[in-house]
């Protein structure tokens, strides 16, 4: 087959992972008005978006394996196959993790408990990494992939002040450790959506410049 139609292919890949990252932001979205106003319909959305992304991850996954299999690519193609596989698998992963924070609002809600923390600040920067990696990787944009890099620890230690004050609140008031472990998780998954921004950032470096670059070290 052409090499022409191995670039059509490779368009329309992207074009896969450009609407599936639209998605994921806007589970992302959701989740802030869900943690604001304990909006039921958010939540219901959310559920029903983040079934859509396990199909979407297996149909682009499946598109990737097949290209690679038929056109047999090398070099640049084939990074961005492996990028794609990569990145494909990210964004279920940030799905995921949305679905835990939406479902542990909900059951708080249900409980009639409370958010002990301010989590408004974790989840601004969280959704600003994400989006960043979003734009460096559809702009192939290697400085600012590196600069989300260097942003993660900050989340790190965001997170890590939350729980301690968590862990206060828990220590003051035991019986509102209910309420404190879920606020514990949704911070948690906060973060770990933030290192599939990173991971994301790290995969337009390899496949922009063919670089390895994992816990800060480049190969």
């Amino acid at each position: 087959m052409s090499r022409r139609s191995l670039s059509e292919e490779l368009e329309i890949l992207m074009g896969e992972i450009e609407k599936e990252f639209s998605i994921v932001l806007d589970m992302l979205d959701r989740a802030r008005d869900l943690v604001e106003n304990h909006s039921e319909e958010a939540y219901r959305t959310i559920m029903d978006m983040e079934d859509t992304i396990n199909r979407m991850e297996v149909d682009i996954e499946s598109h990737a394996i097949k290209l690679l299999a038929l056109y047999q690519p090398e070099a640049g193609d084939l990074r961005t196959i492996i990028t794609a596989i990569k990145v494909n698998n990210d964004l279920e992963r940030a799905a995921d993790h949305v679905e835990n924070i939406a479902r542990d609002v909900h059951l708080m809600k249900r409980d009639g408990g409370k958010m002990v923390v301010d989590v408004s600040e974790i989840y601004s920067r969280t959704r600003k990494n994400f989006s960043d990696a979003i734009d460096a990787f559809l702009k192939r944009d290697t400085r600012e992939a590196r600069e989300i890099i260097m942003k993660d620890s900050e989340i790190d230690r965001l997170r890590d002040r939350l729980i301690e004050e968590i862990v206060g609140e828990i220590t003051i008031k035991p019986e509102i450790a209910p309420s404190a472990l879920k606020a514990l998780n949704i911070v948690q998954n906060f973060e770990r959506i933030a290192d599939l921004a990173t991971n994301i950032a790290e995969d337009t470096i390899f496949w922009v410049e063919g670089i390895i670059f994992r816990h800060g070290i480049e190969r």
